[in-house]
């Protein structure tokens, strides 16, 4: 069943952490049609902790591109509070990774499927190899 997990974005906060410009404008407003929120994009990481310790935040997508030191920082962070998020790239891939098989933080719904059911849908044994 194609785009079968995109319901599961509905009502949900994302934390999208990612450099100010990654995060498209189709992106947003994909999200938006799909009743999700986004929060963010937030690039340093005082302010993507800050987002985090207030709460609220459903989920997160951190952007692979990072600085590492705000990459794992983030991720550790995220894992401490339980909050589920994937790695991706946020913002169309480059041409030379169209094999990329990843996620990518875009307004494509086949992307935006994989990212919630990465998330949000219940995990099988299956899905772990």
């Amino acid at each position: 069943m194609a785009h079968a997990h995109l319901h599961l974005l509905a009502g949900k906060r994302i934390l999208v952490v990612a450099n100010e410009d990654s995060l498209s404008d189709g992106t947003r407003r994909q999200l938006g049609r799909l009743k999700a929120s986004i929060w963010g994009p937030a690039s340093s990481l005082a302010y993507a902790v800050r987002m985090i310790v207030d709460g609220g935040i459903s989920a997160a997508v951190v952007d692979v591109r990072l600085a590492g030191d705000v990459f794992f920082a983030v991720a550790e962070k995220l894992e401490d509070v339980d909050i589920p998020f994937v790695f991706a790239i946020a913002g169309e891939p480059m041409p030379a990774s169209r094999d990329y098989r990843g996620f990518v933080l875009c307004e494509d719904l086949d992307e935006l499927d994989k990212i919630a059911r990465a998330l949000f849908a219940p995990c099988s044994a299956e899905d772990l190899h």
